[in-house]
């Protein structure tokens, strides 16, 4: 039950903290790219990398609060996803198309540098 409420909790500030990146993004002169979604979607894949391989099974407790509660909270994959068809029903599919492979690429790129970054060293 305990991981539970640490993943519940550690949910809800990673959606809080998604909702302040989008709230400071909003307002200002940006082209028509989700780049909310981006941001928080690029630096939670790159926190996965270092959290991940840094908590590994070794703290499960930890884990779950920042990995699954935290991280998960704080990326979209929904919003994504949302951003996508709404680039594409809005006459834009050269730039769902450069969001989808970019988000995808730097997501990944990221995940193994967090990764790489956080491995212990010989």
């Amino acid at each position: 039950m305990r991981l539970y409420i640490l993943v519940a909790l550690g949910g809800a500030i990673g959606s809080v903290l998604r909702f302040a990146v989008a709230q400071g993004l909003s307002g200002r002169p940006l082209p028509p790219f989700p780049w909310a979604t981006f941001a928080v979607n690029i630096l939670g894949s790159f926190a996965v990398g270092v959290a991940a391989t840094l908590l590994s099974l070794r703290y499960p407790y930890l884990r779950a609060f920042f990995v699954v509660g935290v991280l998960g909270g704080f990326t979209t994959f929904s919003t994504f996803e949302w951003d996508l068809w709404a680039l594409q029903q809005t006459g834009r599919p050269g730039l769902a198309w450069i969001y989808l492979i970019t988000s995808c690429g730097a997501g990944y790129l990221a995940v193994c540098l967090g990764t790489w970054l956080s491995a212990p060293r010989p």
